[in-house]
């Protein structure tokens, strides 16, 4: 059914009665775009964009649907003409200039199965108010146009209709073209313009947003107690024990603090099989994390946040809720977060007072090897304001490592790192000991451990790679002493034997030494170089690089008792290679390697030299 422009300019009906202008007998009035305009800039201004989308959207959806009603009421013939007739009316009424490039309505028993529309608004006045007061926009614009569209549709239709914008005048384009489609259709692409319709008038959404702050309030107080009484913990003098027992009883929900490796240190509310079982599951998945995240394991809800000290992460705090469990997590994640700075407060006063401690420690150790006490019990005496019992059977253990770094404040970090790492780990291990530096290596005086020095000297090592950047280290271990007094001669005893250590026996006991040590401690360094000279002939004498590497070949040689395959593989030689380097040290011995007698002399004397340091592999 097709009509002229000048009936539906007389379906308007407007009239003019005592002065007023009526529409279909409703009172209206006639508003310029600018005093619109001014309005938009305004509202824009008060109460910001996204509330006045939705105002205009709404105000749109309105008219819409008052019109879509009428359409109702009018003698039209099909479901497609009256919806045909919105883009007319909408122009009529002085809104945009629209028109319609596609309609497509499928029913089904009465009822809209499918719906879309598209077309094209040109001089929009929403668009052109928005340039003029606010400039280019980087979303479409005209919220009334798409809201009355939308009410208008949805009435005729009975169905939530959403148009939406797929270009705008206000972005820069030349025209507006719209598309409509049932909210259905339309998915989550259209929960902005439904959230317009849903959404609460501004005076109850202030009631909401005040009991909202009121509950922040709260939980804030609640947060800022909880805070309070955890310092207090500090100011105490207790442990961590102490913080985590306070945040389980404020909070009734197991709590664990644990070191970086995920060693606990201390935990409430939960027994510790299952303890070790989530900490089984976090270390396989190999959780690193440096924000306050939820994990979701085999068997609860684990909220986790990482503990930094000084810049670097050094542990981690949790809460553990069962799977079902209902919760705060805005709360409890402030509570975590707080416990994670209170911790980071002890952590840095235990580590103060502990670096001060070990400090002292390693100065007074310095003390002692350089025999400023002559007197015994004045040794004991002062070890006792230490809390360290020097009356005891000890061990010295020197340990030396390489910077490949040259940077002098990355060798001091690094240097300070080892120290940090040697004292914990003994700390660690419940084993007494003083731990100092001197020449570039640590010294560590072991009061006497229960079970086998090397073996915890290895685990020491290792310990140290872990934790030190991969750094190779090789250590000396002195005899069993129980004289303090002799403490110096213990630390000869260990740089003699870490003189014999290598990459592939990084650790050597003074003991395993036997008459090479003894001898070399005895300061005959001099005769002994002497006799080793002799012994090696010209092997020895006028060395260079070719030659020193030739008295490497021979020491691994012996030590490997003349096995040509094992020597090849330690040197990463061919066989035929060996040969070559060994026809080579053949001629310049005035011995042969067959003779038991002469490779054990052979290699007394290569172990001497490497024992005062003439030789350095």
């Amino acid at each position: 059914m097709m009509e002229t422009e000048q009936s539906f300019w007389k379906q308007l009906n407007i009239t003019c009665r005592n002065g007023m202008v009526y529409a279909d007998d409703a009172r209206s009035i006639l508003i310029s775009i600018e005093a619109f305009g001014t309005l938009r800039r305004d509202l824009i201004k008060n109460i910001g964009l996204d509330r006045m989308k939705a105002f205009f959207f709404r105000y749109g959806w309105q008219i819409g649907w008052q019109d879509g009603e009428k359409a109702l009421a009018a003698a039209f013939e099909t479901l497609e003409e009256q919806v045909k007739y919105g883009p007319v009316l909408h122009s009529l009424k002085g809104h945009v200039q629209a028109s319609m490039d596609h309609i497509r309505i499928v029913e089904q028993a009465g009822k809209v199965q499918q719906f879309h529309m598209e077309g094209v608004w040109r001089h929009s006045y929403e668009a052109v108010e928005h340039v003029t007061h606010l400039g280019l926009s980087d979303v479409p614009v005209c919220f009334t146009l798409t809201g009355y569209a939308s009410g208008y549709v949805t009435r005729l239709v009975g169905d939530t209709v959403i148009f939406k914008e797929t270009q705008c005048i206000g972005t820069g384009a030349e025209d507006c073209r719209w598309v409509g489609k049932l909210a259905s259709e339309w998915g989550e692409e259209a929960s902005e313009q439904i959230g317009y319709c849903q959404e609460q008038p501004i005076l109850r959404e202030l009631e909401v947003t005040n009991e909202k702050l009121l509950e922040e309030k709260n939980h804030l107080a609640k947060v800022m107690l909880v805070h309070k009484m955890l310092t207090e913990e500090i100011i105490k003098g207790n442990h961590l024990d102490s913080i985590a027992q306070v945040m389980y009883e404020q909070t009734e929900i197991p709590v664990l603090i644990e070191n970086i490796h995920h060693q606990p240190l201390a935990y409430q509310g939960m027994e510790q099989e299952r303890l070790q079982q989530e900490q089984q599951e976090l270390i396989n998945r190999a959780v690193r994390l440096e924000k306050t995240k939820w994990l979701q394991t085999a068997s609860c809800r684990r909220l986790m946040s990482p503990v930094f000290l000084q810049g670097k992460k050094v542990g981690y705090c949790s809460f553990f809720l069962e799977k079902n469990q209902v919760a705060n997590d805005e709360i409890l994640t402030m509570f975590i977060e707080r416990m994670c700075s209170v911790c980071s407060l002890l952590l840095l006063n235990e580590k103060t007072k502990f670096e001060s401690t070990e400090r002292m420690k390693g100065r007074f150790l310095d003390e002692i090897l350089s025999g400023k006490y002559a007197d015994e019990q004045e040794i004991l005496k002062r070890a006792s304001l230490i809390s360290f019992d020097l009356s005891k059977a000890y061990y010295l253990i020197v340990v030396q490592y390489e910077v490949a770094a040259k940077d002098i404040k990355k060798e001091l970090t690094f240097y300070e790192q080892m120290l940090e790492t040697t004292a914990s780990f003994f700390k660690e291990a419940g084993l007494n000991a003083l731990v100092g530096q001197r020449d570039s290596a640590i010294i560590v005086l072991l009061s006497e451990p229960g079970g086998d020095v090397s073996t915890l000297c290895h685990a020491f090592l290792k310990e140290l790679s872990n934790r030190c950047f991969k750094v190779e280290c090789q250590a000396g271990i002195s005899l069993k002493n129980d004289r303090i007094l002799h403490a110096q001669e213990a630390y000869e005893e260990a740089l003699t034997a870490l003189r014999m250590a290598s990459r592939h026996m990084p650790v050597v006991s003074f003991e395993s030494l036997g008459i090479v040590g003894i001898l070399i401690n005895s300061n005959n360094e001099a005769a002994v170089e002497k006799i080793a000279k002799y012994t090696l002939g010209k092997l020895y004498d006028k060395l260079d690089e070719k030659k020193i590497e030739l008295l490497n070949t021979l020491y691994i040689f012996l030590l490997n008792g003349g096995n040509l395959e094992a020597t090849a593989d330690e040197l990463a030689l061919s066989v035929s290679g060996l040969r070559y380097r060994m026809s080579k040290i053949d001629q310049m011995l005035d011995v042969s390697l067959r003779d038991a007698e002469a490779t054990f002399q052979l290699l007394l004397s290569l172990k001497s030299l490497k024992s005062i340091g003439k030789l350095d592999w």
